[in-house]
């Protein structure tokens, strides 16, 4: 067989970027949070919970939903570059 005729392993994709005028809004972001919390396969626990469901998810957003946001919020303005790969690139180094 020829060496020619063999197919290239190399990717020359380039990489995704965003389109301009499509950006994430508080109502979204809030409803694909509340998606979290409210999936069918939760709602026969939440029935047997009661009202009491809404302490505890008001008491997950504030104890982990907003400490994440903040430190993502935090990385990002220290390191606006490539995201979360480049921020866990930047404290383990690459191997």
């Amino acid at each position: 067989m020829d060496q020619d005729s063999q197919p290239s392993l190399i990717c020359s994709a380039t990489p995704a970027t965003p389109s301009s005028g499509q950006n994430l809004g508080i109502v979204t972001l809030t409803m694909m949070t509340a998606a979290l919390f409210f999936t069918l396969r939760n709602m026969p626990m939440m029935a047997a919970t009661g009202l009491q469901m809404i302490f505890f998810n008001i008491v997950t957003v504030f104890a982990f939903l907003v400490p994440i946001a903040l430190v993502a919020a935090e990385l990002a303005t220290t390191w606006p570059k490539n995201g979360v790969f480049h921020w866990v690139e930047e404290a383990y180094g690459t191997q």
